[in-house]
């Protein structure tokens, strides 16, 4: 898979993950795309993340698990990292810190057929 789709805790639509190669591989580069499906969820703390990473550039990415898939994300200039995890087929999810610092903002949605 090569993208995420990014909701927040409710399945409201966020933006996306855009993956330079796939998360079956070891680890990437990837961008972040901002696109909030109403104007309500612009200025929530799930958006700004999003926001924060998408004007920082390229991140970097690398699965730290595969059972269940685990991918830490370090985006240069901010300092905290960003996790996406998917324990089984279905939709994972994705937020903010490393450790027990983890703090989970929302739903990360893989592509169909994947």
């Amino acid at each position: 898979m090569k993208g995420v789709a990014l909701q927040n805790a409710v399945g409201a639509h966020l933006g996306f993950m855009l993956c330079s190669v796939d998360l079956g591989e070891p680890s990437g580069e990837c961008v972040f795309i901002a696109v909030p499906v109403r104007a309500d969820l612009f200025d929530t703390p799930e958006a700004e993340v999003l926001f924060q990473r998408r004007e920082a550039g390229e991140s970097a990415w690398l699965v730290s698990g595969r059972d269940p898939l685990l991918v830490v994300v370090r985006t240069p200039g901010l300092p905290t990292e960003m996790f996406l995890e998917f324990d089984g087929p279905g939709p994972g999810r994705w937020g903010v810190g490393s450790g027990s610092d983890r703090r989970t903002l929302g739903v990360a949605v893989r592509p169909p057929g994947t």
